[in-house]
């Protein structure tokens, strides 16, 4: 006997139609989500053995970035002190980078810097104004630097000029004096000392252009003398060398510098304290040199002398070394979590704040449903032991 018609539509029930497929897949997450009869109005997110096992994970994610940052290397860190030269040398690069013409360097404005960051140090202050009231133009007059436009940046605190001047180039004010076209001449002023019970750095950027001739002022008096020009040197035929990288990275608790040179060399001596370094020559004008930091006792400055086949020297101070090894480097860099794995770069500890994050507002979220969807029907010791654990999720999330 044929089938009939009705035989070809019949659905067998172990055999069910890709909608019931679906349908039961999001059922299935439903049961995870939202309280209803299916998982007796728990879901299983927040069932006491998934709360269980979630506590074991949140401990392992934390030990494991901990250890991570910890023991594992962190990327190489380029370091250069804060010296004036430095600081100049850096404000012309942002400034060339943006097709902004290069300042030059003012003696006058040295001056002036160089007495507001005294200043500054001497009167335990951080600010464009003194406690008095003194404006960054009054010292700048005093240094009789006659200008018709002028801007002063400050930065405390800083332990290398690279992340300094990241800094003023992300702060949109700082940013504008740097690139600020109408301004010819810079100076720079840098004074260390103990500031508000820690040892701190001052650094003071004064930007100007001088009134053009013609066009007279009254006199003003000098607070200070003007700074001696440099010397210059007669008679070179070729540039002395320069250093042109630098690398400080930490080699089992001392510190490893590298650097390279502008032209090959034949010795590069560095001077840290009592301590004289021979650098080690490597391929392509690069030089290495570790430097042992537990003899010391507070931030020393690291000088560098080049020598080359004419018996030309460059005597450069290079960085400021501290007697603990994390304190080499900038804070942020000193403590940054960021890795290379396979090639790419991650921010562990970015990546375990949004873990925690996300975890801890998809709980509080099923919660909530829990909570408000069937409030006739709790379960006491299930909110209680999710709150338990939302709690300890946030300490270990907030925990540096």
């Amino acid at each position: 006997m044929s089938p009939t018609n009705e035989d070809n539509f019949i659905v067998r029930a172990d055999l069910p139609s890709n909608n019931n497929r679906l349908q039961g897949f999001f059922w299935h997450i439903a049961d995870h989500f939202i309280p209803h009869e299916r998982n007796s109005y728990v879901p299983h997110l927040i069932h006491n053995r998934s709360l269980s096992l979630y506590a074991v994970l949140l401990v392992v994610v934390k030990v494991s970035v901990v250890f991570a940052t910890v023991f594992s290397p962190g990327l190489p860190v380029y370091s250069s002190a804060i010296t004036k030269e430095n600081v100049f040398r850096l404000t012309n690069e942002s400034r060339e980078i943006n097709g902004v013409k290069p300042l030059k360097y003012n003696n006058l404005l040295d001056t002036a810097a160089q007495n507001k960051a005294e200043d500054m140090l001497a009167r335990q202050y951080f600010s464009h104004n003194s406690p008095t009231n003194e404006t960054p133009w009054v010292f700048i007059q005093s240094a009789g630097y006659d200008y018709i436009v002028a801007g002063e940046n400050l930065a405390v605190d800083f332990v290398q000029a690279e992340t300094m001047e990241d800094a003023w180039m992300n702060s949109p004010g700082h940013r504008a004096n740097i690139l600020n076209k109408n301004y010819e001449d810079i100076g720079i002023g840098i004074a260390a000392g103990d500031y508000k019970g820690h040892r701190s750095i001052f650094v003071v950027q004064m930007f100007g252009t001088l009134m053009p001739q013609g066009y007279k002022q009254k006199p003003v008096a000098r607070t200070t003398p003007r700074t001696k020009p440099i010397a210059k040197v007669k008679g070179e035929t070729t540039p002395a060398p320069s250093i042109i990288h630098l690398d400080i990275s930490p080699s089992q608790g001392n510190v490893l510098v590298t650097l390279k040179t502008s032209a090959p060399v034949f010795k590069v001596i560095g001077t840290l304290a009592d301590q004289q370094i021979m650098f080690e020559a490597k391929p392509e004008n690069t030089w290495i040199g570790e430097i042992a930091i537990a003899q010391l006792k507070e931030n020393t400055n690291l000088n560098v002398e080049l020598y080359n086949t004419e018996g030309k020297v460059l005597l450069k101070q290079v960085a400021s070394i501290a007697p603990d090894l994390a304190s080499n480097y900038n804070p942020d860099v000193a403590k940054s979590s960021k890795r290379s794995i396979f090639g790419f770069i991650f921010d562990l500890k970015q990546l375990e704040y949004i873990f925690f994050g996300f975890f801890v507002a998809i709980l509080l979220s099923v919660l909530v449903l829990k909570i408000g969807i069937k409030r006739h029907i709790q379960h006491i010791e299930t909110i209680a032991n999710t709150s338990a654990l939302v709690i300890f999720a946030t300490i270990l999330w907030h925990w540096v």
